[in-house]
């Protein structure tokens, strides 16, 4: 397991296009306008790295434009917030769809409230 200061966390909406921004991720990243981003799949959440054979670019503002196909497959539709989650030790940001977060927190929330939910 990663400790906690190695994780940048931010929260943000997902616009119509598909796009999500945290400069401060972003930078914490060392992802400048026009980094090249590939994202894949892993346990229903996003995954993207900086990578030169990338299929998007950050734009002038530092948004990332996730992919349709990426976007579905997550269950992630126009205007949901996200959690954003940086690991710059590991140069990756995982965009957590707001299906995937119940699932992450059901165990806490059940524990939160004595065992009941």
């Amino acid at each position: 397991m990663l400790p906690r200061r190695d994780v940048v966390s931010g929260m943000c909406w997902m616009d119509r296009a598909g796009r999500v921004s945290d400069r401060a991720l972003m930078e914490c990243l060392g992802w400048t306008p026009g980094t090249r981003v590939g994202f894949t799949i892993r346990e229903q959440l996003i995954v993207a790295v900086a990578d030169e054979n990338g299929n998007r670019r950050l734009d002038n503002r530092s948004h990332l434009w996730l992919p349709l196909n990426v976007r579905h497959a997550c269950r992630l539709y126009d205007r949901e917030r996200v959690l954003l989650a940086a690991l710059p030790g590991r140069q990756r940001l995982i965009i957590h769809p707001p299906a995937s977060l119940g699932q992450l927190t059901a165990a806490a929330h059940v524990a939160a409230l004595g065992g009941d939910l």
